[in-house]
């Protein structure tokens, strides 16, 4: 596919901002063989003066260097933030980004271009795409409630880290239910946030805010973190043994010291391994493949089983169950719900439970709530259920009730 031209006569006009001269000349010299882009030079190792050369430069398309550190910093990515409601911003790196450039990145203020598998024709093509969506929508681009959305981000950003000091966050657990057994085989850990004010918050409200500020990072380790300690109450108070299912946002695969702190976090719980399950998306693995599939592989070898979720709706599925370590899939609810009322969705499930046990990955089922669902799914064979027929995501007291009274039930009707 040849690449996009710039829309409008004349050449896009780039603004590059990085630290070493030596890396301006690497960008200019992928650019000598396109006319329709012509680089402007700045050479700025501590960010000094920035502000003057974004507001006054004449450009069309800022280039930044995002591994940019010095003593402006702060003041430099606030005129950046700036810049970006009249200019398109390519932000781009070959190592970690600092915390401020990646919550700025997360909060939409720039577009993101890994360097490790640049070349020149995705490096020229990012910057024309900027261009052209950013003529596209010039008569509407006034950002349409983009500062709202930032200001209301960044409340919710400031609450989190309170509710981390303050302890204001809670898991909430969902039990799996054993379709042959009707026992309770697992439970996913659901994160809460009791509000001082709101009350009782569910994720999709405060979630979406924490993973494009960076701040899911440590939020995730402290579920895993909680969920160990409720594995280890389990072992020592003789429950019955139970997976205990997490959810690994995509952020924390951009922590490039994520194995070794659920490593460390696994040794200072002294738990089964076997019975925690680490739930991942398809999207998660798409940052930094090769990494991830070794971070994978490293937790597995410790015991960890991880469960791909949302399985169906992405488009690499075979893919990851080919080459990750995949012990489990979760059946979206999506499908679920339309059992009953399409044949497409039956052929579907059907066909993700037979490709699935052939492969030897156990499925489980979310958003089962009608009998009718549950009869369908247990003639499929489908290994569990999740799902309102059953429960709803419970408290940890009542989670270990409800288990008792499940496991019970389940005994008296084998």
């Amino acid at each position: 596919m040849p690449l996009p031209s710039a829309p409008g006569a004349g050449s896009v006009r780039l603004l590059i901002l990085t630290a070493e001269y030596t890396d301006f000349l690497w960008l200019e010299s992928m650019l000598l063989e396109d006319p329709e882009l012509m680089p402007d030079a700045v050479w700025c190792p501590d960010l000094v003066d920035c502000d003057d050369l974004i507001r006054n430069a004449s450009f069309d398309v800022i280039v930044w260097d995002c591994v940019l550190h010095g003593s402006s910093e702060t003041a430099f990515l606030q005129y950046l933030c700036v810049a970006s409601d009249d200019k398109p911003v390519l932000a781009m790196s070959a190592e970690p980004c600092s915390e401020k450039a990646e919550t700025l990145i997360g909060h939409g203020a720039a577009d993101y271009l890994c360097l490790q598998s640049l070349d020149r024709w995705n490096f020229c093509r990012a910057v024309k795409y900027l261009w052209y969506r950013e003529c596209l929508s010039e008569s509407t681009r006034a950002q349409r409630g983009r500062e709202a959305h930032m200001a209301a981000d960044m409340r919710v950003e400031e609450g989190l880290r309170r509710a981390l000091r303050a302890g204001e966050l809670e898991l909430y657990y969902q039990p799996r239910i054993d379709l042959a057994t009707e026992e309770v085989r697992g439970v996913e850990c659901l994160l809460r946030w009791n509000h001082p004010e709101r009350g009782l918050v569910m994720p999709d409200q405060f979630i979406p805010a924490a993973e494009r500020s960076g701040l899911i990072v440590p939020i995730g380790y402290w579920v895993i973190e909680q969920a160990c300690r409720r594995l280890q109450e389990c072992q020592e108070q003789g429950l019955p043994a139970m997976v205990f299912a997490v959810n690994l946002s995509f952020r924390q695969f951009h922590d490039r010291k994520m194995t070794e702190t659920i490593f460390r976090i696994i040794f200072n719980s002294n738990i089964d391994t076997s019975l925690l399950e680490l739930e991942l998306t398809e999207s998660a693995m798409m940052h930094d493949p090769d990494y991830a599939q070794r971070c994978l592989r490293e937790l597995n070898q410790l015991g960890i089983s991880f469960a791909l979720d949302d399985f169906g709706t992405g488009f690499s599925s075979l893919s990851n169950l080919q080459h990750l370590p995949i012990s489990l899939v979760k059946i979206d609810k999506s499908f679920v719900q339309d059992l009953g009322e399409s044949a497409d969705a039956e052929h579907i499930i059907r066909a993700i439970i037979s490709l699935a046990h052939s492969l030897r990955i156990s499925v489980v089922a979310e958003g089962v709530e009608t009998e009718g669902q549950l009869e369908f799914l247990r003639h499929q064979h489908c290994d569990e259920i999740q799902g309102y027929y059953y429960a709803r995501p419970m408290p940890w007291q009542d989670l270990v009730q409800f288990v008792d009274q499940q496991n019970q039930f389940a005994c008296l009707q084998n």
